[in-house]
């Protein structure tokens, strides 16, 4: 992952436009599925969703009173203080209580928490594919950004360093 500069921080989003092109410059790393960032209205502002699983809400506003509402699996990774945060309860944030800084971190969260809700969409479990030569060979999937590849079985192994098949 790369590393954000501080010289490129973000602003607080006050409006739609804003979540978006937060979503594009920091998040988006070239992905082509239609879930990969969708988005639902809400009472006075809307939810946000990585692959059909939800992980921000946000209220538009001018001067400071804009808003997101995080879970509580984000906001631990973000404060030490939600240590006692429940996982799935929804927190306010509000601009004037987050630093540029702590922004960027939220941005890297982010972009960590779309790529395991990724890996975690496995549309059928199977042993190996047809390339497990060929993974083994390389060291990783060949198909890392197909979903449907997230099933693997043999996969798991070699991200744990278990390679059967190489050829030397």
């Amino acid at each position: 992952m790369d590393q954000m500069s501080l010289f490129n921080i973000p602003a607080f989003p006050a409006s739609y436009d804003d979540v978006d092109s937060l979503y594009r410059e920091y998040i988006y790393e070239g992905e082509t599925d239609e879930d990969a960032f969708t988005w639902s209205e809400i009472k006075d502002g809307r939810t946000y969703s990585f692959y059909g699983q939800k992980v921000f809400e946000f209220f538009p506003g001018a001067d400071g009173k804009a808003k997101l509402k995080l879970p509580g699996r984000i906001m631990k990774q973000l404060d030490d203080k939600k240590s006692g945060a429940k996982d799935d309860a929804f927190y306010a944030l509000q601009e004037r209580a987050i630093s540029p800084v702590i922004l960027v971190h939220l941005m890297e969260i982010l972009q960590k928490e779309k790529r395991i809700i990724f890996r975690n969409t496995i549309t059928e479990k199977f042993a190996c594919c047809h390339a497990f030569r060929e993974c083994s060979n390389k060291g990783e999937c060949l198909f890392p950004d197909d979903r449907f590849f997230n099933g693997c079985e043999y996969r798991k192994n070699l991200e744990a360093g278990r390679n059967f098949y190489r050829e030397d």
